[in-house]
């Protein structure tokens, strides 16, 4: 894992310019550039995350899922204050995650004992690993694709739009990720008591329906003021971008990977795959007809056509 992260971030570094160019927007490469930091630490931290969760760190993971949070934001807000535009949500983006993985290491050099490697133990570990790690190799480049075909499509503008509309829509994320985590994570735990395991779920979603489904339209209600007050009257498209993203909160409080949440705490990680690769296999082909037709507005509503709520 570390050895992928740091070669994908290299060659993001080195080839800034050459995909710059092929986009069509020289002026890119130093937002390019700073993705190569958030490949390398995002892929560090989503590696970390899959080891706590396997050790049964919910708590620990919370927390990491937490720091990210506010170090993304609290990087995010002050240079877009100070006029560093678009970048601003990326060094946002890869600090917090840069963070989140220092904090998982630290917590992980803790948490586990040296030992002696053991051939029994790295083929379970391949065993429930390959089939989370394969689609994921397939689905980054397909991704990385979608979203550079979408470049060629929509203006520098609109892409800033977009950006500031998924900074904004953080308090929702933190509330649904924070219920998959504790709840689907916690599952494994209560399988001996089926009335225990029912009235937990039940529970959470009910208590979750009752703070997301309100909060996602107050939200794109107050979509408009609050980008003002915080960026500017410049980013007039970020409303209605927030709010075409907030549309499957407003049906759907707990977020669709709870399932496979749930498929990888008990193990079943070949479903899971399954899932994802399908997915990528429906929604990328879709995104493209869609950013093509309608730009994008198309890439907005592609997650409400795969997965509806």
């Amino acid at each position: 894992t570390v050895s992928t992260a740091v070669v994908s971030s290299l060659v993001v570094l080195v080839f800034a310019s050459f995909f710059a160019e092929l986009l069509g927007r020289p002026g890119l490469s130093p937002g390019i550039r700073v993705l190569s930091l958030y490949v390398l630490a995002v892929t560090l931290y989503s590696a970390f995350e899959a080891a706590f969760l396997g050790l049964g760190g919910y708590l620990d993971t919370a927390i990491a899922s937490l720091v990210v949070v506010v170090t993304r934001v609290s990087i995010a807000v002050p240079l877009a204050l100070l006029g560093f535009g678009y970048t601003s949500v990326l060094w946002g983006l890869s600090v917090g995650y840069l963070v989140g993985a220092a904090l998982y290491l630290a917590l992980l050099l803790r948490r586990v004992p040296p030992s002696r490697p053991s051939l029994g133990r790295a083929w379970e570990l391949l065993q429930y690993s390959l089939p989370l790690y394969i689609p994921t190799l397939i689905a980054s480049p397909i991704n990385q694709a979608v979203m550079g075909f979408l470049a060629l499509r929509a203006s520098n503008f609109e892409m800033g739009n977009l950006s500031v509309a998924g900074l904004l829509l953080t308090p929702i994320g933190i509330l649904g990720g924070a219920l998959s985590v504790a709840v689907f994570s916690s599952v494994p735990l209560l399988l001996d008591s089926d009335s225990r395991l029912r009235e937990a779920v039940n529970k959470a979603v009910l208590y979750t329906n009752m703070i997301v489904v309100p909060l996602a339209p107050g939200l794109a209600v107050v979509s408009r003021p609050v980008t003002e007050l915080i960026y500017g009257p410049s980013y007039t498209l970020t409303p209605l971008y927030l709010t075409l993203l907030l549309i499957p909160h407003i049906f759907q409080a707990i977020p669709a990977n709870t399932v496979t949440l749930y498929a990888n705490t008990v193990g079943d990680t070949r479903f899971t795959g399954a899932i994802a690769i399908i997915d990528t296999a429906v929604r990328a082909p879709t995104a493209i007809l869609l950013i093509n037709e309608y730009g994008t507005l198309g890439y907005l509503v592609t997650p409400m056509i795969v997965n509806p709520p």
